[in-house]
């Protein structure tokens, strides 16, 4: 794939996850995190199970212990997530989340060997920083509105959880026989409802209102989804990550834009200076052609040290 395509994708898969976050706060009035999350998943297995009985895709397992490690740390990290946008604004919720690159950068680099230039560095600091701006800029209401540090911390372990996840999919698709999108995807939606069905509260029937918002938290996380795993065999877990701030930005205009939630000069610089990351880390990407390429098949040492912990990953 070339490196502008995967770049294209990795940018459309950021802006789904920032429209899901919006969709997922909205949903999350009338419902709790971790039911909107389960019906998310059911979307996305009822639909990839549908098109694999009929032949259209190809979702048959090859690689079963990474399948489940990314279905496990991606599904507790999802529910954190959500169950954690029930009390914090989406904005605080989803820059907590969205952390996550910094322990994938280490998780890759322990388990893949993938190593961080100067440039992705300073790519991942400057987005870093961008989306926090983005966030503090919100104001005082935005950044306390967890009534309980409780849901900051969950939120913040959502992040290791999605990590790993990430890093787990890098695993997945740079294998000599590579999982397919359709197999990751389906796999991470059937664990991901077990995971959340243990803290359910139960999903009522719902009004036209609701079913459209639930629909739309499982069409644009399948989109965000499908696209991320088609690009995670050419590209390393830095360059996703910084691309995925993005996710943040949106989250935040359109929680502005549609939720009302207070926009400053603050937010708004932060915002460029996100953009700047993404511009660097697109540079360094380009400017090494041998990362257009498949990632090195990864070694039994590596594949054992994704496989091994049920923990951190994530999203």
């Amino acid at each position: 794939m070339r490196p502008v395509n995967a770049i294209l994708l990795l940018v459309l898969s950021a802006l789904g996850f920032g429209a899901m976050a919006l969709l997922s706060k909205l949903a999350c009035r009338t419902y709790d995190g971790a039911t909107v999350a389960g019906v998310r998943f059911a979307i996305g297995a009822l639909v990839i199970g549908a098109l694999w009985a009929t032949g259209r895709v190809d979702a048959r397992p090859r690689h079963r212990k990474l399948l489940w490690v990314r279905g496990l740390s991606g599904g507790v990290a999802v529910v954190l997530y959500f169950m954690a946008m029930q009390t914090l604004s989406v904005g605080l919720a989803t820059l907590l989340n969205y952390t996550s690159p910094v322990f994938a950068v280490f998780i890759a680099r322990a388990s893949l060997g993938e190593r961080l230039t100067w440039r992705a560095g300073a790519a991942l600091a400057l987005a870093t920083a961008g989306v926090t701006a983005v966030v503090l800029g919100q104001g005082t209401d935005a950044l306390h509105a967890a009534p309980d540090p409780l849901w900051v911390g969950l939120a913040l372990l959502s992040s290791v959880f999605s990590a790993a996840a990430v890093v787990t999919v890098r695993a997945l698709r740079s294998q000599p026989e590579p999982e397919t999108v359709w197999s990751i995807y389906f796999a991470f939606c059937v664990t991901g409802v077990l995971c959340a069905l243990p803290v359910s509260r139960g999903l009522h029937w719902p009004s036209p209102t609701e079913a459209a918002l639930l629909l739309g938290v499982g069409v644009t996380s399948m989109f965000a989804q499908l696209s991320m795993n088609a690009v995670m065999r050419w590209v390393p877990a830095a360059l996703f990550g910084v691309i995925a701030q993005l996710a943040v930005v949106c989250a935040m205009l359109l929680g502005v834009w549609v939720l009302d939630e207070p926009w400053t000069l603050t937010s708004a610089l932060g915002a460029g200076v996100t953009l700047i990351g993404v511009l660097l880390a697109a540079w360094a990407h380009q400017s090494r052609p041998s990362d257009a390429r498949p990632a090195a098949t990864v070694t039994a040492s590596a594949s054992s040290s994704c496989d091994g912990p049920d923990s951190p990953r994530g999203r």
